[in-house]
């Protein structure tokens, strides 16, 4: 294989504890639901608009949704079991720029979306319109939420802590102690 040219292997992994599924993620164009019972079984692949890369991706709670974000500037929804349109995922929302980080907030059925255009949007999956917004310092590299806590990693090494019961609101603001930018965050228990 030459300079330049991809490989095809995933980016990552997402889970579905409840129907023992996994998704992969792939930054050349797609997304891949696999069976997570041995031996592995590919169910069905779905890709973004134009064959653009898949970012970041969630399912919802129970694990009937997979949401993805991508450089297609688009937050879609995949209904597990249901193959969409043209085998492009139904668009629920969108950005100025790529989207980088896609998450569940459970407490609010709302999905979030982080993107590079400095925004954090809110989204109900049947409103073409978010519910809300917040302006972020920088670039949004990832974000996480676990039950009423959400992380977003920012560039400039921003990581902001958001209480997300009911609207967000803002509880710490830090600069990471990482000397480089953070690429990833998670939430712990």
């Amino acid at each position: 294989m030459g300079d330049g040219e991809a490989t095809g292997g995933a980016g990552y992994v997402v889970m579905c504890s409840i129907f023992l599924y996994f998704v992969s993620n792939h930054a050349l164009h797609s997304h891949t639901l696999f069976s997570s019972i041995i031996p592995l079984q590919l169910l069905h692949t779905v890709n973004h608009e134009n064959n653009s890369p898949v970012l970041d991706s969630c399912f919802s709670p129970d694990g009937t949704t997979v949401f993805s974000v991508g450089a297609d500037k688009a937050v879609r929804m995949w209904q597990l079991g249901q193959t969409p349109p043209n085998n492009v995922p139904q668009q629920i929302g969108a950005h100025d720029q790529p989207i980088k980080s896609v998450a569940f907030l459970p407490s609010t059925n709302m999905i979030v979306s982080g993107c590079w255009d400095n925004m954090l949007k809110f989204w109900y999956a049947r409103q073409p319109n978010p519910v809300g917004s917040l302006q972020m310092p920088d670039k949004v590299y990832d974000l996480d939420v676990r039950d009423s806590l959400m992380v977003v990693a920012c560039a400039g090494r921003h990581i902001i802590t958001y209480n997300v019961q009911g609207q967000p609101q803002e509880h710490e603001r830090k600069e990471s102690p990482l000397k480089f930018q953070s690429g990833c965050v998670a939430a712990f228990p």
